[in-house]
């Protein structure tokens, strides 16, 4: 099974079936090393790093992190906009008996399109 990522999406961004759904995806897309990745409403995509406790290295207060959930008592530590990245990040998640899979691109850290490649993807 191995490592890999969480990731939070806004819920402007998902289909309104799974809109309460926003967290606790997983991807192996990127670093594969427990860290949060964060698609913020305007479709920015952010890095989160983080356990218990320390002081978050950049101010990002302008920016509203209020509906990631992170786990009692953690603190995120390191936040990183990810403006170099270009390309596609895979996540996914059983809810119930169902199987969901997005597929979503990015240009320079900016979210272009979002497919729903659940049916693709036989359920797993």
């Amino acid at each position: 099974m191995g490592m890999f990522d969480y990731l939070s999406i806004h819920n402007k961004h998902l289909p309104e079936n799974l809109k309460k759904n926003f967290s606790g995806w997983q991807t192996k897309s990127r670093s594969k090393l427990l860290n949060l990745l964060y698609i913020n409403e305007d479709g920015k995509l952010f890095i989160l790093e983080g356990i218990l406790g320390g002081e978050v290295e950049e101010d990002f207060s302008d920016l509203d992190f209020s509906d990631i959930k992170t786990f009692e008592n953690e603190k995120i530590l390191k936040i990183m906009k990810l403006d170099f990245y270009t390309g596609e990040i895979r996540f996914y998640q059983s809810i119930g008996k169902n199987w969901y899979e997005f597929v979503a691109f990015f240009k320079n850290g900016n979210l272009l399109n979002l497919i729903d490649d659940s049916k693709n993807n036989g359920g797993r």
